[in-house]
């Protein structure tokens, strides 16, 4: 039987070795934290009494929740279980008085499951740990924020024709080393 709920305490190693394999360059440490204090939301995705599936996130206080990571193991991924893991998330952020989930989106095929979700781009952000971003301006995609991110800055270029950007290109044109799409949804009632 599957089926997706909140996390249970006792699968908390299950959880940290997906998000370890799955979704690096999280804090697990800080997720534990989380998690302990009850902050956040801890969804899971299990199949019978296994876990197979994660999808958590936190907010800042307010009306939005930034989702951090998302992940179905293989083999159990890419027939439509991440869907209905990423449903009972939102489920849940609406139940908690959310109204508005936002995330940073990876390449691809990760990119069409927000879309396909429902999620719209709302900008593109840029890494970068140069100054070569101030002396350009792309003609059709101008930085509108710029934000700082330890070392790095952040560019946001929000003016979003997400279909003819070419996000690479821009990366490099603004001298940028990593760039990934804002994705968000509105869920409230």
């Amino acid at each position: 039987m599957e089926s997706t709920k909140t996390l249970k305490n006792t699968d908390l190693p299950a959880f940290l070795a997906i998000v370890e394999d799955y979704l690096p360059g999280n804090d697990t440490e800080e997720l534990l934290a989380q998690f302990d204090k009850g902050e956040g939301i801890f969804a899971a995705y299990y199949l019978d009494d296994d876990l197979i599936g994660v999808c958590f996130g936190s907010g800042a206080g307010g009306r939005d929740i930034c989702l951090s990571g998302i992940a179905i193991i293989d083999p159990y991924d890419k027939q439509g279980r991440g869907g209905k893991l990423l449903g009972f998330f939102e489920d849940v952020a609406r139940a908690k008085g959310f109204e508005s989930i936002s995330l940073g989106s990876a390449d691809g095929y990760v990119e069409r499951f927000y879309i396909k979700n429902g999620y719209q781009p709302q900008s593109l952000k840029i890494l970068t740990d140069n100054d070569k971003w101030k002396e350009r301006e792309h003609p059709q995609f101008k930085i509108t924020d710029v934000e700082e991110q330890g070392k790095y800055t952040k560019l946001v270029l929000g003016n979003m024709d997400y279909e003819n950007m070419d996000k690479h290109g821009l990366c490099e044109f603004y001298g940028g080393h990593d760039c990934f799409f804002v994705f968000g949804k509105e869920i409230g009632w």
